[in-house]
Parts: C-alpha cells; sequence; structure tokens
C-alpha cells in the first residue's frame, strides 16, 4: 500500500485520478445491475399483489390455467383443463410467472380506414 502512494507522489498525483476514476467506475456498474433489479422486483410484487378470480395465468413451471379461488393461506386453485372437464391443481403465488392481459385491457385495434386516412393526410402534406 506504501508503494502506491510513493508512486502516486512520484508521478505527480496521476494515481490518484486513476484511483477515482476506478472507484466512479465501480459506482456505475453497481448501480447499472442493483437498480433494474429493484425495479423488476417491485413489478413483480405489483403483479402477486393485483392477482384476482378468473385472471389467465402461466406458472413458473410452464402451466397455463385459469384462477378459480384464492384461499387465505396465500394459495392458489387453478384450472388447467377445459371447462367442460376441469383439472384443479392449488399453487403457491409466488410460482406465478405472468398474468395474460383481459382482452378490454389490451390496446384497441385502429381501424384499415382510418390507417389508410393518415396515410393520405401524411402524402398530402409531403407534396
Amino acid at each position: 500500500m506504501n508503494n502506491l502512494f510513493c508512486m502516486m507522489a512520484e508521478n505527480g498525483g496521476d494515481g490518484l485520478f486513476l484511483i477515482i476514476v476506478m472507484a466512479v467506475f465501480l459506482v456505475v456498474i453497481l448501480l447499472t445491475s442493483f437498480l433494474p433489479q429493484k425495479k423488476r422486483q417491485k413489478e413483480m410484487m405489483n403483479m402477486l399483489n393485483s392477482i384476482k378470480v378468473d385472471d389467465e395465468i402461466k406458472t413458473i413451471g410452464g402451466m397455463v390455467g385459469k384462477i378459480t379461488a384464492i384461499e387465505d393461506t396465500g394459495l392458489l386453485v387453478i384450472n388447467v383443463g377445459t371447462e367442460e372437464a376441469p383439472t384443479y391443481i392449488k399453487i403457491d403465488r409466488v410460482a406465478i410467472y405472468s398474468v395474460a392481459k383481459k382482452p378490454e385491457e389490451v390496446a384497441p385495434v385502429v381501424e384499415e380506414s382510418a390507417k389508410e386516412d393518415k396515410v393520405e393526410e401524411t402524402k398530402e402534406e409531403n407534396k
């Protein structure tokens, strides 16, 4: 450690600049690795807290089903079969990988005629 300080004194403080740059670089790497992870974890917790009966889910094991009941213990009863031949299983809430969006939650589709009108307006503006 003393050799490092001796080298810095001989080089006129260039070593100090190198140490500062390395420290800043280390902080940037830590921030870019921890902040996105924390954001994903927060989104996952929001998703798990917002699930309700009749939501279509996908488990971490790859099974797709519909939630039929939510127990007080945190277990979910899902139907992985069909409506005619239901197959019910119980899973833990944290075993959910994703929740499928309902059709009414998906953005509305723009009609073809509206798209054509926009294209024609842009062509007229370009002339």
